[in-house]
């Protein structure tokens, strides 16, 4: 009868409830652990995604800026030949083209498969109509051949 009792299953210790409920505990707070890395990694790439892209949105609006104070200073340069607003529009245009140069190389970048990673970027800068490459190049050059005249 002894034998019975200590092969029935009632009093097999890995039945009882207790343990029962510790393991699924134990499971249960694996994975909430799995689920909390897993979405801090999400965050943190969702994160570094939206830097990246603040900063790309902040050159574009600086660029913008820059182009407007090129012409401002140039302007003001051809009527009363200053040689502070040539010495302004200088800096400027120095600033515009290092801010069209981030952008433009921000836009070839390519992923691992050779693929740009940013095709609609690169579409603006360096495929018809736009042709901005070419535009803001070209802005440069004779706004310099102007001040330098």
């Amino acid at each position: 009868m002894l034998r019975f009792l200590q092969r029935s299953r009632a009093f097999d210790p890995r039945n009882e409830p207790s343990r029962r409920l510790t393991v699924a505990y134990i499971l249960a707070l694996i994975l909430i652990a799995s689920f909390s890395i897993g979405t801090h990694y999400f965050v943190v790439r969702v994160m570094a995604v939206q830097k990246e892209m603040a900063r790309v949105s902040y050159y574009a609006d600086r660029q913008r800026m820059l182009s407007q104070q090129v012409v401002l200073f140039s302007l003001r340069y051809s009527e009363k030949s200053r040689d502070e607003d040539r010495r302004n529009a200088l800096e400027s245009i120095a600033e515009f083209e290092t801010m069209h140069k981030f952008l433009a190389n921000f836009s070839i970048e390519r992923d691992d498969n050779r693929h740009f990673k940013r095709q609609s970027i690169y579409d603006i800068y360096f495929l018809p109509p736009y042709d901005l490459d070419i535009k803001a190049n070209l802005f440069v050059k004779k706004t310099r051949d102007f001040l330098f005249f």
